[in-house]
């Protein structure tokens, strides 16, 4: 969303305050136009606890991810929305 491009938001200024009983990663990003020189800056927000990703973490890849339609709270069992099928995630 470009809020420039919203009526009236052109020259606002904006914050955003994320809250969450779960760890949540998220990424500030800028981009702007300084006199016809475009350019941007990102970094992440504040983090209160740092979080240990063990080396044994699955990645999913992003096409894969997208159709995710489900996950166990026990964040073991994912469901896939294209097909349903159940798979269990293992440490291996």
């Amino acid at each position: 969303m470009y809020l420039d491009e919203l009526p009236g938001l052109s020259d606002t200024d904006v914050s955003t305050t994320v809250t969450s009983d779960k760890p949540v990663v998220c990424e500030r990003a800028v981009y702007f136009d300084y006199y016809g020189k475009s350019g941007g800056h990102d970094s992440s927000g504040y983090v209160k606890n740092r979080i240990a990703i063990p080396e044994t973490t699955k990645v999913i890849d992003g096409d894969s991810a997208k159709h995710i339609e489900e996950i166990s709270a026990d964040l073991r069992t994912i469901v896939e929305g294209r097909t349903g099928e159940s798979r269990q995630l293992s440490s291996s």
